[in-house]
């Protein structure tokens, strides 16, 4: 979903409880960030005023619904996502690795595709252990991938042992879930936050820096490169 596409979403059910179901990338954009603070905003029992301005027009509506979000992974650090943060209930379901081992054997005894129960346990042993090894967190998405790893070799379409096959999707998946946000984006979110609160508290330069919760000398710098873009 994109920002605009949250927005239209909310104008059209302005007093629903809207659920947004796995949106990690949409938690990722400033703009949608702007949204759905404005839609969160101020006291529950009363409408909210959200709007969505760009280069030609500008659109508002009043929200008196509620959202529930639902993401795989937690809100960035950052000015913009923390004051999202605090404009909401946060409640986290973090299962161990025993509980996650627990339920991956389980699945297990259902098999998966040609593959008998026994063979998938065999799979679910060697992640547990794999992962372990590394001091990483155990992950149910890298279950369906080892199970085809494991099939793929049993249908002799590859030369390499399918534990092979299988650390090295691990390996792969676990560099990629540990890539940082960038300077860029760092800077991008910044922007943004001063940008919001400067439409929300256009008079108030005190308020403006504390709502941001930037230094002083960063809020200056992005305010002066929003004016030099504009």
């Amino acid at each position: 979903m994109t920002p605009m596409g949250l927005f239209d979403f909310l104008h059209e059910h302005p007093e629903h409880i809207i659920v947004l179901d796995d949106i990690a990338s949409l938690f990722g954009q400033p703009a949608a960030l702007q949204i759905l603070m404005a839609a969160l905003d101020g006291d529950p029992d009363v409408p909210r005023k959200v709007t969505y301005k760009s280069k030609d027009k500008s659109i508002s509506f009043e929200f008196s619904g509620g959202i529930i979000a639902i993401s795989n992974v937690p809100l960035r650090q950052d000015p913009l996502a923390n004051a999202v943060t605090s404009r909401l209930v946060q409640l986290e379901h973090e299962p161990s690795d025993e509980e996650i081992a627990a339920f991956m054997f389980h699945l297990s005894l259902e098999g998966y595709k040609d593959l008998t129960s026994d063979e998938c346990k065999e799979v679910v042993e060697f992640i547990v252990a794999e992962t372990r090894q590394y001091d990483e967190r155990l992950d149910l998405r890298h279950l369906a991938k080892a199970y085809e790893d494991r099939r793929q070799w049993e249908h002799g379409n590859s030369m390499t042992q399918w534990q092979n096959l299988v650390r090295t999707s691990l390996n792969k998946m676990m560099v990629e879930s540990s890539i940082p946000m960038t300077k860029a984006d760092e800077i991008e979110l910044q922007r943004s936050k001063v940008k919001e609160v400067i439409q929300r508290f256009p008079n108030d330069r005190e308020r403006q820096m504390k709502e941001s919760q930037l230094k002083k000398s960063t809020f200056y710098k992005r305010l002066r490169e929003l004016q030099t873009a504009s």
